[in-house]
């Protein structure tokens, strides 16, 4: 999914599932959510503590998935995210963060965890609004439960501190 990071329109992105993070803050989140499913596939929105995620907070994200996933409402932005892209997201939507031409990209991500229950790791790199320059990140995406069956939120930390591989690196520029 994703051009080869020239392209505005398409922007370049590795996108898989895996248990597998460079990033030690989303390995960390990644053992919680693991601990806190126990048994299940994936835990439930209302086991999560985002007091036990103080140590990633600034870079976390809790979407809401309302009308099957159709709408992806953000419940929590962290404090990074809006220093990076420039702007504070908590309760806003997907179209009104993201450019029209970006909205179908990000979103199609959040529809694969949606449809999954194992962990999603998406390295790519992010337009700050402000500066005007390419973060590269790494980011973990985890499905959680809600009332009725399925996915029904999604969690994602966003590590822009993490250092790619250097054929991501590669593939960024």
């Amino acid at each position: 999914m994703g051009g080869d990071g020239t392209d505005s329109d398409t922007p370049w992105a590795i996108f898989e599932q895996t248990k597998s993070f460079r990033s030690a803050k989303n390995r960390e989140l990644l053992a919680y959510w693991t601990e806190t499913a126990g048994e299940r596939a994936f835990p439930d929105w209302r086991d999560i503590d985002l007091m036990a995620l103080h140590r990633v907070a600034t870079g976390l994200i809790v979407k809401d998935i309302e009308d099957g996933g159709q709408i992806f409402r953000n419940r929590y932005w962290g404090r990074r995210l809006t220093e990076v892209m420039g702007i504070e997201a908590t309760g806003r939507l997907h179209d009104e963060i993201y450019a029209p031409n970006m909205v179908h990209w990000a979103t199609d991500f959040y529809r694969q965890v949606m449809q999954g229950v194992y962990p999603a790791r998406l390295v790519s790199r992010v337009l700050s609004n402000p500066e005007r320059s390419h973060f590269k990140y790494e980011a973990i995406m985890l499905p959680l439960g809600g009332k009725g069956n399925g996915v029904r939120h999604i969690i994602a930390h966003f590590d822009f501190d993490n250092v790619p591989t250097a054929l991501e690196k590669k593939a960024l520029k």
